[in-house]
């Protein structure tokens, strides 16, 4: 099988994810036929305190100067979508899936309008890996779903947390600018954990051909982490 690698988010979990993943993959990408990050912020010179930014990338697109960067220092292929993510025709468009293909998409996002469109592009999908991050100022949680053959193996994000539904659920495009431009501070370390997180499951994904359907709560305050396994009934 050979996989097809979307982030989605290029700021601070994303960021630290993209990484680290680009150097692991410096010597294991046998089976890897995509590589994409999509992102349509611009860096602003707030992200520079908490994300993998200089001073002379401010108002360059965030996913760009990224895959630019990892592509030169690791050898790797991303390719850059500097736009956000509305739809799921988007998302069918950029990946074209062929024959055995498999989706691995990584929800970096900070809004759930996004992620609704990650949800559905997950229930519409024959087969799909879905790995979710979402977080606070010093905790979050990073939800692990699979899909194969229409089966699906455990709740979506929507399905556990289901107050993602009665929130803000408009995408980035609609919002205005002065929300756009409200920033809750974020700690560094709270990015890296879940950036962490997402590492070690598509990893440990490529390596051994293993996910643990659930998700990870974890707090970077406390330094703790567990793992909620949830199983669907149809696949236990």
């Amino acid at each position: 099988m050979k996989y097809k690698v979307c982030c989605i988010g290029a700021g601070g979990t994303g960021g630290y994810f993209l990484k680290e993943f680009s150097r692991y993959l410096g010597g294991f990408r046998e089976n890897i036929s995509g590589l994409y990050v999509i992102d349509g912020d611009i860096v602003e010179e707030h992200n520079l305190s908490r994300q993998c930014f200089a001073e002379e990338d401010i108002g360059q697109y965030k996913s760009s100067v990224l895959a630019e960067i990892l592509n030169d220092t690791f050898g790797v292929r991303w390719r850059s979508i500097p736009r956000y993510l509305e739809n799921v025709e988007q998302l069918e468009e950029i990946l074209e899936l062929q024959g055995d293909e498999m989706p691995i998409i990584l929800g970096c996002v900070d809004n759930h309008g996004c992620r609704l469109v990650c949800e559905k592009f997950y229930n519409k999908a024959e087969n799909c890996i879905y790995f979710d991050s979402a977080n606070e100022v010093e905790s979050g949680e990073v939800v692990f779903c699979y899909k194969m053959k229409g089966r699906t193996s455990s709740p979506l994000r929507s399905e556990i947390f289901p107050d993602i539904l009665q929130g803000d659920t408009r995408n980035v495009t609609e919002m205005s600018c002065e929300e756009l431009n409200v920033v809750h501070p974020q700690h560094i370390t709270v990015n890296m954990y879940a950036g962490l997180i997402l590492l070690s499951a598509v990893t440990g994904l490529l390596e051994h051909g293993t996910i643990k359907p659930g998700f990870t709560s974890f707090n970077a305050a406390s330094m703790t982490s567990e793992f909620i396994p949830l199983v669907n009934k149809e696949v236990a």
